[in-house]
């Protein structure tokens, strides 16, 4: 019984699983199949958890740093000059004169800070799930491989013989049908053709060398 359970790009699909197929099986390949099964979707679910959150993450890191740039601006940090004249201010005791804002800090200073506070909790939080996304990953896929192994081992396996015995009745059956076509039974290889020396030297794989002697003395 061969059953596919995984569409071309890897994805569980049990779309071409028929109830027949399921009677079909043993009791023992049948707790095998929906363990399998069971396994291999929680699997996937962590995979697409994980690939959101990756979306997600980046789209924050994005916010993070338009906001802290706009913070940056509006809240620019004390430069070393500015810390030096406090200090000496401080120390002398004279007062220190400071330019008057722009804006009201309460209205233009903080919002951004707030929305760049936000962003950077934002930023936590997402990365946060991305990286519990992965360990989940990390986890499961282990157990759904297993899963899918013993599915798998439920069912008899052919030995080499016999693998080798359907090779040779695959390539005598191809013969035959060569011959009833009117062909070779052996398909006739091309002669090839070297359009540069390099390519005969590279067909020839060294065949045209001189055997190594030791010159006499």
């Amino acid at each position: 019984m061969a059953l596919e359970l995984f569409s071309k790009l890897g994805q569980l699909d049990t779309s071409k699983v028929t109830e027949a197929d399921v009677e079909a099986m043993t009791e023992a390949q049948r707790s095998a199949f929906f363990e399998c099964i069971q396994d291999c979707q929680a699997t996937e679910n962590a995979e697409a958890r994980e690939r959101a959150a990756v979306i997600l993450a980046r789209e924050k890191m994005i916010a993070q740093a338009s906001a802290l740039e706009a913070h940056t601006k509006a809240n620019p940090a004390q430069t070393r000059i500015e810390a030096m004249r406090e200090v000496q201010a401080a120390q002398n005791g004279t007062p220190l004169n400071k330019a008057a804002p722009k804006s009201h800090p309460k209205i233009a200073h903080k919002s951004v800070r707030v929305a760049y506070e936000k962003s950077e909790l934002e930023l936590t939080e997402a990365r946060a799930e991305l990286y519990a996304a992965q360990a989940d990953v990390r986890r499961l896929r282990p157990i759904s491989a297993d899963a899918l192994s013993k599915f798998m081992a439920t069912f008899r396996q052919k030995s080499t013989m016999e693998v080798h015995r359907e090779v040779i009745a695959a390539q005598q059956a191809e013969r035959i049908r060569r011959v009833k076509d009117g062909l070779p039974a052996e398909p006739v290889k091309p002669e090839p053709v070297h359009q540069w020396p390099i390519s005969k030297a590279l067909a020839s794989n060294g065949g045209n060398k001189r055997p190594y002697s030791t010159p006499r003395r």
